[in-house]
């Protein structure tokens, strides 16, 4: 099912994809509805498979004097368990632009099956690293007896697995922000990146 959120999308528009990835009650559809709607639910719906579209256009990215994108068009899709129904989101990982692999703080297993699923894709040579890939600890707006895993470990994820991480809270609205900065200062870059090229190209 594709839910899609209009917000005055533009011609001059960049296409992409991220795809969200974790156990279940970890928070993925959550953080969905909370970056697209700015809405919270305490309510577990279990997903199997969704995908909604969100056009991002707050930020008019240039470069130099030339507009690279009016509007940034982000699917985000949410994979539900992914260890249920793994061949189904193989096509999803192979032509997906960003990774958001989520846990919850206060599930133990949640970090070491996301961890393994980060594993499994870079043996697939799918090429991830700290610009398209992010591991997400949520929750972590749970009192501290409850939180079972210390941010410690997602550090040392990061430095090992070669990715990006950070801890939030979909619930109380903490560092939500971050991830689609995330995106759209990950794609400002690229854009950059592609005009420098292109201007060294002409050059020879």
């Amino acid at each position: 099912m594709e839910n899609e959120v209009e917000n005055n999308p533009k011609s001059n528009e960049r296409n992409i994809k991220v795809l969200l990835m974790g156990s279940k009650k970890v928070g993925k559809s959550s953080l969905v509805r909370k970056i697209i709607r700015n809405s919270f639910s305490d309510t577990y719906d279990p997903t199997i498979y969704d995908e909604y579209k969100y056009f991002y256009n707050d930020k008019i990215v240039k470069f130099i004097e030339n507009k690279i994108y009016d509007n940034l068009c982000i699917k985000f899709v949410d994979t539900g368990d992914f260890r249920e129904n793994y061949s189904l989101f193989e096509k999803d990982i192979l032509d997906s632009n960003y990774f958001f692999m989520i846990y919850s703080v206060e599930i133990q297993e949640s970090f070491s099956i996301i961890k393994d699923a980060i594993l499994k894709i870079k043996e697939k040579n799918i090429h991830i690293n700290e610009k398209n890939c992010i591991l997400i600890g949520n929750k972590i707006d749970m009192e501290n007896d409850k939180i079972l895993i210390d941010p410690i470990l997602g550090h040392k994820a990061k430095v090992e697995l070669q990715i990006g991480f950070i801890e939030i809270s979909i619930k109380n609205n903490i560092r939500v922000n971050h991830l689609l900065e995330f995106i759209v200062d990950n794609e400002i870059q690229k854009q950059i990146s592609d005009k420098i090229e292109k201007k060294i190209c002409k050059c020879f």
